[in-house]
């Protein structure tokens, strides 16, 4: 296939690499997701260099338009030899209706030992700093007297008419759904598919901003 088709699909999927920690059951699988940004569907495959070290449910399917799937990899040999050693998945997209490949991304897989420790230690010793006399005094005298209450939080409007535009130019039909009179093609950019690419990027940051806690 043109390389300039291929430049034009780019395949998404999250997370870029995957991670498997031998000294946690629950940890010997994880998620791989695939997503189909475009308004026609797209048929996938999975494949490994190391398939007898993995198995991958539903490892060939379709994905609708502006859908997504989730694939669940496990490690099945989770063993000190397989520790750090760098294994790949491929997964290629190819076109639903005449079966041309699209595009592929490489993903690097690794069994590591253990999982980074995260929890702090609370058992150390610890002392309170020092304070002078005159700085509690002056503390204390300018410690306003009312009470306080959380701030509320609010959504930053720059951040909402981001994710509006964003949808509206989501909902703009593409090529492939119109056909080849319709009139309003010759007002449609010769981009929109990257374009809506980009829309749906920035739809996914504003989504995490307002999720985040």
């Amino acid at each position: 296939m043109d390389s300039t088709l291929i430049k034009h699909f780019p395949i998404l999927i999250f997370p870029h690499s995957l991670e498997f920690y031998l000294n946690s059951r629950d940890k010997h699988k994880t998620i791989l997701t695939l997503y189909n940004p475009y308004s026609f569907p797209v048929r996938f495959t999975v494949h490994c260099n190391s398939n007898n070290k993995y198995t991958v449910v539903d490892s060939a399917g379709t994905i609708g338009p502006s859908r997504r799937v989730d694939l669940v990899v496990r490690h099945v040999k989770p063993t000190l030899s397989n520790c750090n050693v760098i294994d790949k998945f491929k997964i290629i997209m190819f076109d639903y209706h005449t079966k041309k490949t699209l595009g592929y991304r490489i993903v690097q897989a690794k069994l590591l030992e253990s999982a980074p420790d995260t929890e702090i230690d609370y058992e150390e010793d610890f002392e309170p700093l020092s304070t002078s006399t005159n700085e509690k005094k002056s503390t204390l005298q300018n410690w306003p007297s009312q009470s306080f209450s959380p701030p509320n939080r609010t959504m930053n409007p720059t951040a909402m008419v981001i994710g509006v535009v964003s949808i509206l130019i989501l909902f703009i039909p593409t090529p492939y759904n119109l056909k080849n009179t319709h009139p309003f093609l010759e007002y449609l950019p010769a981009d929109i598919i990257s374009i809506k690419l980009v829309a749906s990027f920035f739809l996914g940051l504003v989504t995490m901003a307002i999720l985040k806690p």
